[in-house]
């Protein structure tokens, strides 16, 4: 079982002791939306504080891939997210907002 936690890491837990057998820290915040892959080979999560993608392998239990969407003043927020059947895509209804100097302006979507 794959749980995100705070601060910023998914823990994974053995469902036949409901202990805590490993702890995979994430390099871009705390998660927002976990998902698991069509083969389930692989857990797709979005973070919150730099709007990052990390991707788990679940057979290892390790951080495989990592980045940020926001970049300088931009930043970005999911809105949804959701995962092709492949697992290649990632569908994501985002939110844009440049930081000014006295307000943030938001791109449409």
């Amino acid at each position: 079982l794959f749980v995100g936690a705070w601060p910023g890491k998914v823990l994974v837990i053995d469902e036949a002791t409901y202990t805590i057998t490993k702890e995979v820290p994430l390099k871009t915040g705390v998660a927002r939306n976990m998902l698991l892959s069509a083969d389930k080979k692989r857990i797709v999560i979005t973070t919150m504080k730099d709007s990052g993608i990390e991707i788990i392998d679940t057979a290892t239990q390790q951080l495989v891939d990592s980045f940020q969407l926001n970049t300088g003043n931009t930043r970005v927020r999911f809105g949804g997210v959701a995962l092709d059947p492949t697992g290649k895509l990632l569908y994501a209804v985002i939110t844009t907002a440049e930081k000014k100097i006295d307000r943030f302006a938001i791109t449409p979507s």
